[in-house]
């Protein structure tokens, strides 16, 4: 399991200067990523083993299985959100936050479909946000708002930084067509 002292310590490794705030939020943002990995599996596993649509595999303890999803989520998310923040020389500067926005948008230009794998997370546009709550505000009702506010977000940045228009309002027909853009993405999730 990973605790908030462990990413306070590798944020203060990092970042010498981080704030407890900062520390807060980030370890909400892993906290985040670890419950939605995991009950992506944990959904998966009861879709297609516990509702019956694929034979159980004999022997299997389903307590090992859950065991192992936390395990893999947890590798996973360690990787994506810790490991990648200690560099290996220590004789590497470490990155200013501009530095670090620089980095994403060159990821976000040279892949029109990072967006899809929260290439964004780490520094999330509150104006994309926003601009995805007043595109779509139908979306605030559903049990799914997180997730679809988070990747039209990532999606929002995306083209921002790839310096392509962005909707004015929900009845242009960009707006629709992104929109559908999410929903995929959304479904894609799913389907891992």
């Amino acid at each position: 399991m990973i605790m908030r002292d462990e990413v306070r310590d590798v944020l203060q490794r990092a970042f010498p200067a981080v704030t407890d705030s900062e520390v807060d939020r980030y370890y909400a943002t892993v906290e985040t990523a670890m419950s939605l990995r995991c009950d992506r599996k944990f959904r998966w596993l009861r879709d297609n083993y516990l509702g019956g649509t694929a034979r159980w595999p004999e022997g299997v303890d389903l307590q090992g299985i859950f065991d192992r999803i936390r395990s893999y989520a947890e590798r996973q998310v360690r990787a994506d959100y810790l490991d990648e923040l200690l560099m290996a020389d220590a004789e590497v500067e470490r990155l200013t936050a501009d530095e670090v926005v620089d980095l994403e948008q060159d990821v976000l230009k040279a892949s029109p479909e990072a967006w899809k794998t929260r290439a964004c997370d780490m520094f999330p546009r509150q104006d994309m946000g926003g601009l995805a709550e007043d595109l779509w505000p139908q979306e605030r009702q559903t049990l799914w708002a997180e997730n679809f506010y988070n990747l039209a977000t990532a999606l929002l940045t995306s083209m921002e930084y790839r310096g392509l228009a962005l909707p004015e309002d929900s009845g242009a027909a960009l707006a629709r067509e992104l929109y559908v853009q999410v929903y995929d993405a959304m479904a894609d999730e799913r389907d891992w």
